[in-house]
Formats: C-alpha cells, structure tokens, sequence
C-alpha cells in the first residue's frame, strides 16, 4: 500500500505540473487534417486498392503514412495480399527499385483523390521485433524465430558503417525519379508531405537514445535537407522510441526540438496514456517553431465509439492533426500481439461494423482548427 501511495503522489505531482506549467497552443486559426498508415497499401491489388483510396478520399484524409518495405504473399489485417514485393535492399548497399515503383504507383492514385503520403524510409522494428531485415543481419540485431534475444541492434545507429550504409539509402530514395511524376522524390512536391527519418527509430535501442540520439538525428536530417533543400517537404522524426506516455518522452526528447533540420514532431501513443504528456510537447515545439502532430495512435474495439471522440477532443483541445493506425480495407480479427480477439486490436475497417465512430471523428476533425500550419506541405 506504501509503495501505492508513493506512486500515486508522484503521478499527481507529475500531472499537476503537466496541467500548470505548460500552456495550450493559442493559434488555432489553420485547418486540422488527419489520415491514416498502411504498411503494405502498395501491395494491394487494383480494385481493393481503389476502393480504399476512395473511401479515404469521401471522408477527406489529407495523409497517408507507407513504409518502404517488401511484400510477401499472405493475409494482411484480414485483406488477402498475392504479390510480391521485394525489400529495397535484400543486402545492404544493394537496390531494388520494384518497392519504389510500387510506391510511386501508390502516390499517383493517392494524388487524383488529394491525398499526400509520409513515407518511411526504414523500420526501426526490423531489428528482430517484428522482423529482420538486410541492416539488422548485416548490423547487428536477430530475427524472432532464433529466440535469441537482441543484444545487437545498437549498433545500427552506432556502428559508422550502419551510418554511412543508412545514409547512402537515403540518397538513393531522394535521387530516385518517380516514373510517374519525373520528379526526383525529394522534390515530388506534388505528391510527398514528409519524410519519416525512420519508422520509430532507436525503438531498439533506447539506452542509446540520449547518448547517440541527438547527433544521429540531426545527422541524418541533414542528409534529407541536402536533397530536398528549400522544397516544401518535410523531415518527420518519425516517433522517436516507439510509442510513448505519462512515465517517458521519448518522442519529444529537447534535443529533437532545436535540430534546425527537422520540421515535425511525430507523436506516436495508445489507448489515451500519451495525452497526458502533450502539452510538455507543445510548449517545446511553440519554443522552437516546430510542427506537432500525432502520427501514430488507435484504441482498441471495446468502447471504441467513445474512446475514439475522447482522443479526438484532446486533439482538438492541443490543436493536432492526427493519423489513425490503421485504417484497413478488411474485416481485421487480429492485433500485433496475435490475439484472435477481435476487440483486442487497434484497427478499424473502412466501412466495417464499428466504423461510424472513427467517420464521426474523421468529419468532424475537416471544421475543426490546428495549432500548427500545415498547408504548404499538403498543397498539392
């Protein structure tokens, strides 16, 4: 009970310091927008693909977030996926563009229905959490069927080989020219919002992230920047560590906040914890004229109505844009974790039996006011 007591005191202090130290964002005159992210929506096939699209487009999405990952036959969130897709790079320093081309296939149906895209150049997952890619086999780090557990994946973001490696990839996505557009991607204005660094880069290394963090992310923001230059695209820090809430700030460390290459501020939470810490976030990135928005959250389909318009109060209330994980075509049965329980997991189908409160949220967020402008980046 000591030990309860002690706890209680300090979450209240925390909280009351949350709510009198830090001030809401006072201008509200620009529009919110709010999408959604698929990491396998280049795979689709033609019809599915569309039907998806145009749905995102009735309910006016403004984003899409896709990740630059292969695809392998299967069932995807309940859809039935038959291509394949290789990874960009099966061995590093090695390119196959076919995921590139799928992608940019992807940016133009996206385009027709004024919809732009985030991308993600890389998971930080694919250290042998959800996979193990060429960098995890090459840099350290061990694919979940070993049960070897990670000792490794640090040296991604310290080994200087990973480094040059990751970067020499990003200069092949911002070189690479869009066969549908002409452009170079890091000028494809037309179609590309931001680029996320990395998919919640250093998930897999958070002991590393205050030691390494701060240089490693400018760093590579610098290596986006060289590309894209004055372009009206932006650099996305992609949700630093992985998911966050009240007990850390990992995906809105300061140091990310005075990086003068970085533009947004990716907030990625679940089920309402991360809430409680925003407006620690808000007051850094007024601070230092940076972008804040939510780019990865969801609540599970128990209450989900409610939940949902509960979150989206609070986004309005802070002034953030929000995307959605994820919004699926499918009827989805499973979560990440593997549960068959369908009120365990965090996506919603379009048009599915519980969609009409995430449609509620959706229409009410095209009226409703940003703490942050935007609009440059979403100009099509």
């Amino acid at each position: 009970m000591a030990i309860f007591i002690v706890w209680a005191l300090l979450s209240l202090s925390s909280l009351f310091a949350f709510c009198t130290s830090q001030a809401t964002p006072s201008n509200d005159s620009y529009d919110m927008f709010w999408g959604t992210s698929s990491y396998y929506a280049h795979g689709l096939d033609e019809a599915t693909q569309a039907a998806w699209l145009d749905g995102l487009q009735r309910d006016g999405a403004r984003i899409i977030r896709i990740w630059i990952n292969g695809i392998s036959p299967g069932t995807y969130k309940g859809t039935n996926v038959t291509v394949t897709i290789p990874d960009l790079e099966e061995t590093v320093g090695v390119f196959n563009d076919t995921v590139l081309d799928a992608i940019d296939s992807l940016l133009v149906e996206g385009h027709r229905r004024g919809i732009k895209f985030i991308i993600s150049i890389h998971d930080g997952n694919a250290f042998g959490q959800n996979s193990c890619d060429a960098y995890c086999t090459e840099f350290g780090g061990v694919g979940p069927a070993s049960g070897t557990p990670i000792t490794l994946g640090n040296s991604f973001y310290t080994n200087p080989a990973a480094v040059a490696a990751f970067d020499n990839r990003i200069a092949h996505i911002m070189n690479y020219r869009s066969p549908n557009f002409g452009q170079p991607w890091a000028q494809l204005t037309e179609a590309i919002a931001a680029f996320d660094i990395e998919n919640e880069p250093m998930i897999q290394a958070i002991t590393q992230l205050d030691i390494v963090g701060p240089t490693w992310f400018c760093d590579r923001a610098k290596q986006f920047k060289k590309y894209i230059g004055t372009a009206p695209i932006a650099v996305s820090t992609g949700g630093t560590g992985g998911s966050g809430n009240i007990y850390q700030n990992w995906n809105w460390r300061p140091w990310l906040f005075t990086c003068p290459e970085i533009d947004w501020i990716a907030l990625h939470g679940y089920d309402g914890d991360w809430t409680e810490w925003v407006p620690n976030a808000t007051a850094l990135a007024a601070q230092n004229n940076k972008k804040l928005f939510v780019e990865e959250w969801g609540v599970v389909a128990s209450a989900r109505a409610n939940n949902l318009a509960w979150n989206f109060e609070k986004f309005v209330e802070l002034g953030l844009s929000w995307v959605y994980w994820e919004l699926v075509p499918g009827p989805i049965k499973s979560c990440y974790c593997g549960s068959d329980r369908s009120n365990a997991v965090f996506e919603v189908q379009l048009d599915g039996p519980d969609y009409a409160g995430f449609q509620s949220i959706a229409n009410r967020t095209l009226t409703a006011k940003s703490a942050y402008d935007f609009s440059a980046y979403l100009a099509l």
